[in-house]
Protein backbone atom coordinates (compact mmCIF):
# COMPACT_ATOMS: atom_id res chain seq x y z
CA UNK A 1 0.00 0.00 0.00
CA UNK A 2 1.53 3.34 -0.96
CA UNK A 3 1.43 6.54 1.07
CA UNK A 4 -1.55 8.04 -0.77
CA UNK A 5 -3.86 5.08 -0.03
CA UNK A 6 -3.01 4.55 3.64
CA UNK A 7 -5.62 5.50 6.20
CA UNK A 8 -4.66 8.44 8.35
CA UNK A 9 -5.82 9.28 11.87
CA UNK A 10 -8.20 12.00 13.02
CA UNK A 11 -8.29 13.15 16.66
CA UNK A 12 -11.51 13.70 18.61
CA UNK A 13 -11.84 15.89 21.71
CA UNK A 14 -14.85 16.90 23.78
CA UNK A 15 -15.26 19.86 26.13
CA UNK A 16 -18.08 20.83 28.50
CA UNK A 17 -19.24 23.81 30.48
CA UNK A 18 -22.65 23.91 32.12
CA UNK A 19 -25.25 22.62 29.66
CA UNK A 20 -23.01 22.94 26.59
CA UNK A 21 -20.76 20.35 24.96
CA UNK A 22 -18.24 21.27 22.25
CA UNK A 23 -17.06 18.45 20.02
CA UNK A 24 -13.89 18.76 17.93
CA UNK A 25 -12.56 16.45 15.25
CA UNK A 26 -9.15 17.34 13.84
CA UNK A 27 -8.88 15.78 10.38
CA UNK A 28 -5.41 15.34 8.89
CA UNK A 29 -4.20 16.93 5.71
CA UNK A 30 -3.59 14.72 2.73
CA UNK A 31 -3.49 14.42 -1.00
CA UNK A 32 -6.47 13.48 -3.14
CA UNK A 33 -6.43 13.18 -6.94
CA UNK A 34 -3.38 15.42 -7.17
CA UNK A 35 -4.88 18.10 -4.91
CA UNK A 36 -3.66 18.95 -1.43
CA UNK A 37 -6.42 18.74 1.17
CA UNK A 38 -5.58 20.96 4.19
CA UNK A 39 -5.95 20.01 7.84
CA UNK A 40 -9.57 20.67 8.85
CA UNK A 41 -11.12 21.11 12.29
CA UNK A 42 -14.74 19.98 12.43
CA UNK A 43 -16.60 21.52 15.35
CA UNK A 44 -20.06 21.73 16.83
CA UNK A 45 -21.68 22.83 20.09
CA UNK A 46 -24.62 20.83 21.39
CA UNK A 47 -27.04 21.37 24.26
CA UNK A 48 -30.55 20.30 25.25
CA UNK A 49 -31.87 23.28 23.25
CA UNK A 50 -29.85 22.38 20.12
CA UNK A 51 -28.97 18.69 20.33
CA UNK A 52 -28.58 18.23 16.58
CA UNK A 53 -26.31 21.16 15.89
CA UNK A 54 -24.53 20.84 12.53
CA UNK A 55 -20.81 20.17 12.23
CA UNK A 56 -18.83 23.03 10.69
CA UNK A 57 -15.42 22.63 9.11
CA UNK A 58 -12.57 25.12 9.42
CA UNK A 59 -9.59 24.52 7.13
CA UNK A 60 -6.05 25.41 8.13
CA UNK A 61 -5.11 28.77 6.70
CA UNK A 62 -1.51 27.82 6.08
CA UNK A 63 -0.12 26.33 2.88
CA UNK A 64 0.00 22.54 2.96
CA UNK A 65 3.40 20.86 3.10
CA UNK A 66 2.20 17.31 2.35
CA UNK A 67 4.80 15.36 0.41
CA UNK A 68 7.57 17.93 0.88
CA UNK A 69 10.90 17.24 2.58
CA UNK A 70 12.05 19.42 5.47
CA UNK A 71 15.83 19.80 5.68
CA UNK A 72 16.39 20.65 9.37
CA UNK A 73 14.94 19.98 12.79
CA UNK A 74 14.37 23.68 13.51
CA UNK A 75 12.53 24.13 10.19
CA UNK A 76 10.34 21.14 11.04
CA UNK A 77 9.55 22.58 14.49
CA UNK A 78 8.67 25.97 13.00
CA UNK A 79 6.42 24.36 10.41
CA UNK A 80 4.77 22.27 13.15
CA UNK A 81 4.07 25.37 15.24
CA UNK A 82 2.61 27.15 12.23
CA UNK A 83 0.38 24.14 11.40
CA UNK A 84 -1.20 23.93 14.86
CA UNK A 85 -1.40 27.61 15.80
CA UNK A 86 -5.13 27.82 14.93
CA UNK A 87 -5.81 24.71 17.04
CA UNK A 88 -3.91 26.29 19.93
CA UNK A 89 -5.94 29.51 19.72
CA UNK A 90 -9.21 27.52 19.61
CA UNK A 91 -8.25 25.51 22.71
CA UNK A 92 -7.27 28.70 24.57
CA UNK A 93 -10.62 30.25 23.61
CA UNK A 94 -12.48 27.23 25.02
CA UNK A 95 -10.46 27.42 28.24
CA UNK A 96 -11.18 31.15 28.60
CA UNK A 97 -14.90 30.42 28.29
CA UNK A 98 -14.74 27.82 31.07
CA UNK A 99 -14.86 24.64 28.99
CA UNK A 100 -13.14 21.59 30.47
CA UNK A 101 -11.82 18.56 28.58
CA UNK A 102 -14.07 15.50 29.03
CA UNK A 103 -12.28 12.14 29.16
CA UNK A 104 -9.19 11.52 27.05
CA UNK A 105 -8.98 12.58 23.41
CA UNK A 106 -8.89 9.61 21.05
CA UNK A 107 -8.05 8.87 17.44
CA UNK A 108 -10.12 7.17 14.74
CA UNK A 109 -9.25 6.04 11.23
CA UNK A 110 -9.59 8.70 8.57
CA UNK A 111 -10.05 6.91 5.25
CA UNK A 112 -9.54 7.99 1.67
CA UNK A 113 -13.34 8.28 1.41
CA UNK A 114 -13.32 10.71 4.36
CA UNK A 115 -10.53 12.64 2.65
CA UNK A 116 -12.60 12.78 -0.56
CA UNK A 117 -15.53 14.26 1.40
CA UNK A 118 -13.22 16.84 2.98
CA UNK A 119 -11.78 17.68 -0.44
CA UNK A 120 -15.32 18.19 -1.79
CA UNK A 121 -16.12 20.49 1.18
CA UNK A 122 -18.58 17.94 2.60
CA UNK A 123 -18.79 16.83 6.22
CA UNK A 124 -17.23 13.34 6.45
CA UNK A 125 -20.17 11.59 8.15
CA UNK A 126 -18.62 8.12 8.07
CA UNK A 127 -15.75 9.20 10.33
CA UNK A 128 -18.25 10.98 12.57
CA UNK A 129 -20.17 7.70 12.91
CA UNK A 130 -16.91 6.01 13.94
CA UNK A 131 -16.45 8.77 16.53
CA UNK A 132 -19.96 8.18 17.95
CA UNK A 133 -19.32 4.43 18.23
CA UNK A 134 -15.96 5.07 19.91
CA UNK A 135 -17.53 7.55 22.35
CA UNK A 136 -20.04 4.90 23.46
CA UNK A 137 -17.36 2.22 23.78
CA UNK A 138 -15.06 4.51 25.79
CA UNK A 139 -17.80 5.50 28.25
CA UNK A 140 -18.44 9.12 27.26
CA UNK A 141 -21.72 10.53 28.56
CA UNK A 142 -24.65 10.57 26.18
CA UNK A 143 -25.10 13.76 24.23
CA UNK A 144 -28.24 15.81 24.90
CA UNK A 145 -31.44 14.56 23.28
CA UNK A 146 -34.27 16.64 21.87
CA UNK A 147 -36.17 17.96 24.89
CA UNK A 148 -39.93 17.48 25.04
CA UNK A 149 -41.77 20.77 25.11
Amino acid sequence: MNETTKNKKAMYMEFQTGAYTVQLLIAPEGERAGSIVPLVIYRRRVSADSPKSQWKGYAAATKSLAGQTVDSKSAALNIGKMRVSHIDSLLKQLETRGYKLVNQPFVVDFTQEDLADTCALKTPYKVLNRVLKSRAYLGFAELPKVSAK
